[in-house]
C-alpha cells in the first residue's frame, strides 16, 4: 500500500502511469495503471478506442497480467487488419 502523497506523485506521472499505447489501423490501444482498485482487485485496464468511442476493455491485477493482456489484444487487432 502507498500513502495519498506517494499516489498523488505518481497517478500524475505518465511515464509511470501508461504500461504501453500503441495503434493498429484506426484503433488506439491503451493498457495503464488505473491508481485505485477496481472491480476484481483491478488496478491496470487496456483499452480499445476507435473513431466512434471505446470499443472494449479488459482489467488485470498485476502489470505483468496488463502487459501479457496488453499483447493479446495487440495481436488479435492486427490480425483483423490484415
Amino acid at each position: 500500500m502507498i500513502d495519498l502523497m506517494k499516489w498523488s506523485e505518481l497517478i500524475s506521472d505518465d511515464q509511470y502511469k501508461i504500461v504501453k499505447q500503441e495503434y493498429v489501423g484506426e484503433l488506439f490501444i491503451s493498457t495503464v495503471w488505473l491508481g485505485l482498485r477496481h472491480f476484481n482487485n483491478s488496478f491496470f485496464e487496456t483499452m480499445i478506442f476507435s473513431k466512434n468511442g471505446t470499443e472494449a476493455m479488459c482489467r488485470y491485477q498485476t502489470q505483468k497480467e496488463a502487459e501479457f493482456g496488453h499483447e493479446i489484444i495487440m495481436e488479435i487487432a492486427r490480425k483483423a487488419y490484415e
